[in-house]
């Protein structure tokens, strides 16, 4: 941690000395207007790329973001509240916007042009290539509060510095949070922020300096000594917050072990979902399966066993999605479509899918010796909640003795978010399809579409 903050320390020092480059022409010369920054070269590819695709990955960081992550992103994006535009790129006081990633950001949005409203997010890579990545968020044009959506009080701690950045998924980790953030976050007017202007330092302020009396050296001494006790608060202040870094540091952090989920398709495998997803975030989410479903069913033969099964997982989701129903039943549809799409993956007849009790959006459950091996099969899950099987990230928090409060998927209802198992109706009746191998017809009848 102290070579950490050492490298931070140096890393300020060397942007702080190249601040006067800029005269020389070493350094461009950003600015509060439009464009903001003296280059647009690079801020309009990023613009005409993010038009075709919201996430945009800059060859220089390419390595630092795998496919797999890109598509957690890719699921991110599109199941949120708001238009999401994320550029993944390095930060250096060279770059257009002299390191400053929130000018940057609106450069990028003045190149998109009058339909660049929604959330945008620079993420840099850590130059090392662990931990995690420095992000930087603006809204333009999003009716919620900026300070709720941005700083909420109980966000998550940030992933460890000692973390590979590619190979924990660590974007995926920080985008989520700020998602959740703004997808929670109260409603307000729609603001477009404008960009801080940096004072113009003064070359003349006419002040001439007076001799020292010889009484102005003891009547200096209360301030003295004030300001020294400043200084010293901050001094124990500093040491107070490493020592909190530290202790986060060395605290045990849940693993997924990788053989854990060998025996499940990608696509059931343990994954960061939202935990108060709003109406419309989950019906994004649904056109998102939906869409997939159907790529995948345009290349399976229909000999296929679970071809008819996938047809049918469609067609009732398709009449949950049009039919207004409730937030229940949109997780409902998720997960079932994603159960379809996991059994067009294997040759073996489908024989029903556990999904975790916790948060179904989360992926499959662990059961049978899969859970044994790494800890107890079941778990009691809080707020008087029911015991079952969960997810291989859940497994592992369970496995801490740590509560799973803060992974419960709860739901919007009369007005409070409640935990989705404490709901009636046919999901939590049926946990959601747990070992029902012809879930589809069971979901059509239940609609009375069979």
């Amino acid at each position: 941690m102290v070579a950490t903050a050492l490298l931070w320390f140096a890393a300020a020092l060397t942007a702080a000395s190249a601040a006067p480059a800029a005269a020389d022409g070493l350094a461009p010369s950003p600015s509060p207007n439009p464009p903001y920054v003296g280059d647009t070269t690079r801020t309009e590819r990023i613009a005409e790329a993010l038009h075709g695709d919201p996430l945009f990955v800059d060859p220089e960081a390419a390595e630092f973001v795998g496919a797999e992550e890109r598509g957690e992103l890719a699921d991110l994006i599109a199941g949120a509240d708001h238009p999401v535009y994320v550029v993944v790129a390095p930060s250096t006081p060279y770059d257009e916007s002299g390191g400053d990633r929130e000018l940057f950001l609106h450069a990028v949005r003045h190149a998109m042009g009058e339909d660049g409203d929604g959330v945008y997010i620079a993420a840099a890579p850590p130059d090392l290539g662990t931990g995690p990545y420095r992000l930087t968020t603006v809204l333009f044009g999003v009716p919620v509060d900026e300070w709720a959506a941005l700083y909420p009080e109980d966000a998550p701690d940030p992933p460890a510095d000692d973390i590979p950045t590619a190979q924990g998924r660590l974007l995926a980790q920080q985008v989520a949070t700020v998602l959740e953030g703004v997808d929670t976050a109260p409603s307000a007017p729609a603001e477009s922020p404008v960009p801080l202007a940096a004072p113009e330092p003064s070359t003349d302020s006419g002040f001439v300096p007076e001799e020292p009396a010889a009484g102005d050296y003891t009547t200096d001494l209360g301030p003295g000594l004030f300001v020294g006790a400043l200084l010293g608060g901050a001094l124990l202040g500093a040491v107070a917050g490493i020592a909190a870094l530290l202790r986060r540091r060395l605290r045990v952090r849940p693993v997924v072990a990788p053989e854990a989920e060998r025996h499940l398709p990608e696509s059931l495998r343990a994954r960061r979902a939202p935990t108060r997803p709003s109406h419309r975030r989950l019906v994004r989410m649904l056109d998102t399966e939906l869409r997939r479903l159907t790529r995948e069913l345009a290349g399976t033969p229909h000999g296929h066993a679970d071809h008819a099964a996938a047809v049918a997982a469609y067609d009732a989701a398709m009449l949950i999605r049009n039919g207004g129903r409730d937030d229940q039943w949109l997780v409902g549809g998720i997960v079932m479509v994603r159960a379809a799409r996991a059994a067009l993956t294997t040759p073996e007849p489908d024989s029903g899918r556990a999904f975790c009790l916790a948060n179904p959006l989360h992926g499959a459950a662990l059961e049978g010796r899969a859970a044994t091996r790494y800890g107890k099969p079941t778990v009691r899950l809080p707020a008087k909640g029911p015991q079952g099987a969960v997810c291989a990230a859940c497994h592992a928090v369970a496995g801490l003795d740590r509560p799973l409060t803060g992974r419960v998927l709860r739901l919007r209802s009369d007005g409070e978010w409640r935990p989705h198992y404490l709901a009636d109706g046919f999901w939590t009746a049926t946990q959601y399809g747990r070992r029902i191998p012809d879930l589809p017809r069971r979901v059509l009848k239940e609609l009375d579409a069979d």
